[in-house]
């Protein structure tokens, strides 16, 4: 080590962070730590390991990943890193933090977590999940999506984020968040979701999915959706929509949902369906409706309909209607109708067709049209209608009936 130079980089690094106080910081958080007893936890909790054979299981990883040059890659990325200024860049965002007052509140945050046993759970999850070989497959999922370059274009994307400053907007809404409580709410979210085995339930679905290969599907469909460049369009329509200042009207809406309490009534009507098991036969809908082929066909629909541009013309449709104020109109509408008990009642009705079977036949209905190529006709002939201006004449005739207010007398009657 002495040949490389190391012995002597090492200090010169120990004599700048002398010079900066580093060293002197970290005396004092020993013996603070020292107070709290923790150093003595940390020697219980080495003993506990080497008991359990985890300090001679770490050595043998350390050999192996030496072995495979991982040790060797991590030096390098840590020395092109330093190139890039970032190891500099973290130092000052931890003094940032440290004056900010956030490295006191995780210490806070950690001590609270370790009092309601949280810390402990979380190793027993560890130690689950090793059992069961899951970190295992981590370790494989993480070499192959190397193999394939994922983490190497996930280190670009970060960085061409950091360029257009996102990562610095991401900090400051979290912040926002913070300072309105947002974070704290999900926080207890989590624990009522822990509390009802929520949590519990999510992770035995992920294990069905497995088990299914559903999780390889999505997989395979995110590359293929990559490979068709449609990843890269979502980040340009998401930079479209922030410049339009429409992802600050959608938070927005949101926390006037919450004031509302909307958000809570779907919270309630989610847990009802599942009462119900509404959810469970969605689940299974969508399961019968991917072995008929039907999800295919509607990815198939929808590809022919961006190529013909109607995705298009239904997101200027509807600028063009938020323009005149059209959805805004549709908002109030329903608000009126709840308040008059409608849609509960179309609700109840649904539920009762459905009890008779009505809304299977209706679906028989639309299969058998379809089969006879009735839909496929009408879609023509509405395509016909659009080519010679019949629809567009539609949309101007109800205007100038909205402008005489005959709709509304409509609606009146």
């Amino acid at each position: 080590m002495e040949s490389f130079g190391v012995i002597e980089k090492v200090d010169e690094e120990i004599k700048r962070m002398e010079s900066l106080g580093v060293i002197e910081k970290v005396d004092e958080e020993i013996k603070r730590m020292e107070s709290f007893g923790v150093i003595e936890k940390v020697d219980e909790e080495i003993k506990k390991m080497e008991s359990f054979e985890v300090i001679e299981k770490v050595d043998e990883e350390i050999k192996r990943m030496e072995s495979f040059g991982v040790i060797e890659k991590v030096d390098e990325e840590i020395k092109r890193m330093e190139s890039f200024g970032v190891i500099e860049k973290v130092d000052e965002e931890i003094k940032r933090m440290e004056s900010l007052g956030v490295i006191e509140k995780v210490d806070e945050e950690i001590k609270r977590m370790e009092s309601l046993g949280v810390i402990e759970k979380v190793d027993e999850e560890i130690k689950r999940m090793e059992s069961l070989g899951v970190i295992e497959k981590v370790d494989e999922e993480i070499k192959r999506m190397e193999s394939f370059g994922v983490i190497e274009k996930v280190d670009e994307e970060i960085k061409r984020m950091e360029s257009f400053g996102v990562i610095e907007k991401v900090d400051e809404e979290i912040k926002r968040m913070e300072s309105f409580g947002v974070i704290e709410k999900v926080d207890e979210e989590i624990k009522r979701m822990e509390s009802f085995g929520v949590i519990e339930k999510v992770d035995e679905a992920i294990k069905k999915m497995e088990s299914f290969g559903v999780i390889e599907k999505v997989d395979e469909e995110i590359k293929r959706m990559e490979s068709f460049g449609v990843i890269e369009k979502v980040d340009e329509e998401i930079k479209r929509m922030e410049s339009f200042g429409v992802i600050e009207k959608v938070d927005e809406e949101i926390k006037r949902m919450e004031s509302f309490g909307v958000i809570e009534k779907v919270d309630e009507e989610i847990k009802r369906m599942e009462s119900f098991g509404v959810i469970e036969k969605v689940d299974e809908e969508i399961k019968r409706m991917e072995s008929l082929g039907v999800i295919e066909k509607v990815d198939e629909e929808i590809k022919k309909m961006e190529s013909f541009g109607v995705i298009e013309k239904v997101d200027e449709e509807i600028k063009r209607m938020e323009s005149f104020g059209v959805i805004e109109k549709v908002d109030e509408e329903i608000k009126k109708m709840e308040s008059f008990g409608v849609i509960e009642k179309v609700d109840e009705e649904i539920k009762r067709m459905e009890s008779f079977g009505v809304i299977e036949k209706e679906d028989e209905e639309i299969k058998r049209m379809e089969s006879f190529g009735v839909i496929e006709k009408v879609d023509e002939e509405i395509k016909r209608m659009e080519s010679f201006g019949v629809i567009e004449k539609v949309d101007e005739e109800i205007k100038r009936m909205e402008s005489f207010g005959v709709i509304e007398k409509v609606d009146e009657e």
